[in-house]
């Protein structure tokens, strides 16, 4: 009976940790996708051999930023089946025609 004990409380307090940081997260979940609408068109994610939906990381919209170059697109590789293309300044601005 112990051990049942025991276990229902592991399980309760598990539940209860990953209920909390789901909570925590919910504030943080607009101001990203906000970021990221106001990027939109000025990257591309380019998925390799998968059907899943890729794992982005939360800061994607500093990366995007941070790596963006002057006059040419950069690659950046962000796991082992996800590839961001982010566009160069000039090309965001128009003033070089692209593929798209």
């Amino acid at each position: 009976m112990a051990k049942n004990f025991i276990s229902l409380l592991l399980l309760l307090m598990v539940a209860f940790s990953s209920n909390a940081q789901a909570n925590s997260n919910k504030g943080e979940v607009p101001e990203l996708q906000k970021k990221i609408d106001a990027l939109k068109g000025t990257f591309e994610l380019k998925l390799i051999n998968t059907r899943s939906v890729p794992a982005l990381p939360s800061n994607l919209a500093e990366i995007i930023e941070t790596n963006r170059k002057e006059s040419e697109d950069n690659r950046l590789t962000l796991n082992e089946n996800t590839i961001l293309i982010i566009y160069s300044k000039s090309r965001v601005a128009g003033n070089v025609p692209g593929k798209q």
